[in-house]
Parts: structure tokens; C-alpha cells; sequence
């Protein structure tokens, strides 16, 4: 017994002095967390790069965003500028039409002044002398009778 236990004795000594499995073991830690850290950084570069990419894909889509909002402010400022214009002609044009208007009442009203002034000189038969009143808005069938009282004078 006294042998095996020196020989177990025997054998962790030789494994303290002589480094063996305590040394291997650390040198296995070691390397062991320099490939995890090594692993780590590879995916934290692979993660900044996607972020990147992704970055860039957003950045092109809101350069296209903008451009496109750009445009469409272009256009609906356009339209408005039209807009602008058809109604100022358009009031412009309602104006003109209005004082038309007002000057062909104007001028209507005149010219019914006129008729009544001119209607006890007016006769309803071509060459008569005898200067009957003749209303403008009789009937065919009355003016007939007129034609034929002419006559008979």
C-alpha cells in the first residue's frame, strides 16, 4: 500500500513540476477563449456590416423618398400656380360676362323706350298712310285683320 501511495504521491508531483496536464489544461483555456473571442469579434464585424448594408438600403430609399416628395411638391405647387391663374380668369372673365350683362339690359331697355316712342308712327300694313297703332306681340290671325281692314279703306 505504501507503494501505491507513493506512486499516486509519485504522480501528482510530477504533474505539478513537470507542467503536464495543468499547463495543457490552461494552454486548452487559453486557446479555447481566443477562438471564442476571435468567433465574437467575426460576428460583431458580420453584425456592423449587415447594419451597414441595411444603413445604406435605408438611406437610398429616403434619397428616393425625398426625391420623389420633392417632385410631388413641384407638381401640386404647379397645379396651384394654374389653379391661381384659372381663377383669376375666371373671375376676370365673370366680371366681363356681368357688366355684359348689365349693358345688354341697358341697351334692351333703350331700345323698348325707343319702340314705344316710334309704335303710334309704326302700321302693321307695308304703304299704309293711315298710321294705325300696331301692337309688336299680336297673333298672326290679328294682324291678318288689320291687313284686310286696310284693305277695304
Amino acid at each position: 500500500m505504501d507503494m501505491e501511495i507513493y506512486g499516486i504521491i509519485n504522480t501528482v508531483i510530477t504533474l505539478i513540476l513537470g507542467g503536464g496536464w495543468f499547463i495543457d489544461r490552461r494552454a486548452l483555456k487559453r486557446k479555447a477563449n481566443g477562438e471564442a473571442k476571435q468567433a465574437e469579434a467575426q460576428a460583431n464585424k458580420e453584425a456592423q456590416e449587415y447594419y451597414n448594408n441595411t444603413l445604406a438600403d435605408v438611406n437610398r430609399t429616403l434619397n428616393d423618398v425625398r426625391a420623389e416628395r420633392d417632385q410631388f411638391k413641384s407638381e401640386r405647387d404647379e397645379e396651384r400656380r394654374e389653379n391661381e391663374e384659372m381663377r383669376k380668369k375666371y373671375i376676370e372673365l365673370d366680371n366681363r360676362m356681368n357688366q355684359m350683362d348689365i349693358n345688354y339690359r341697358r341697351d334692351m331697355a333703350k331700345l323698348g323706350r325707343k319702340i314705344g316712342v316710334l309704335s303710334p308712327f309704326l302700321c302693321g300694313v307695308a304703304g299704309c298712310i293711315h298710321r294705325k297703332k300696331v301692337n309688336m306681340i299680336e297673333d298672326l290671325g290679328d294682324e291678318e285683320e288689320v291687313v284686310e281692314n286696310d284693305n277695304e279703306k
